[in-house]
């Protein structure tokens, strides 16, 4: 694949998709039991994420979640912005800090979710301090 064909340089360092151009995510899959770790940052490198969170239950029962991350050595605040799912929400999502780093914790919503699938796929802010 000749990705410069697909990708240019954009204004401040981005990059511009061209020619209809789109992404599509495969990471890995990981089992939700009570307290599971989805992801974990460094808040001296990072001071805040957005995620795209995908859980599935089974062929019908399907999620995604939309969420913002903000993280300082003593706080976090997680803000769900936009879900959608084919049955019902299948997990709570929070986050844990302590002095060094941040991790979001997923819990199935019932016990008849445990065992769903999350992936999710992240961006994130590098701290300037």
């Amino acid at each position: 694949m000749d990705l410069e064909k697909h990708l240019k340089k954009g204004l401040k360092n981005t990059i511009l998709l061209t020619n209809g151009t789109n992404f599509s995510h495969g990471g890995d899959w990981t089992q939700v039991y009570s307290n599971t770790v989805l992801d974990k940052w460094n808040v001296g490198d990072f001071s805040s994420a957005e995620y795209t969170v995908t859980i599935e239950l089974d062929k019908d029962t399907k999620a995604i979640v939309k969420l913002l991350v903000v993280a300082s050595n003593n706080n976090a605040s997680v803000t769900i912005y936009g879900k959608s799912s084919t049955v019902r929400s299948l997990v709570n999502i929070t986050a844990e800090v302590n002095n060094s780093y941040v991790e979001i914790i997923l819990n199935p919503k019932t016990v008849a979710d445990t065992g769903c699938f999350a992936s999710f796929a992240a961006t994130y802010f590098r701290s300037h301090k």
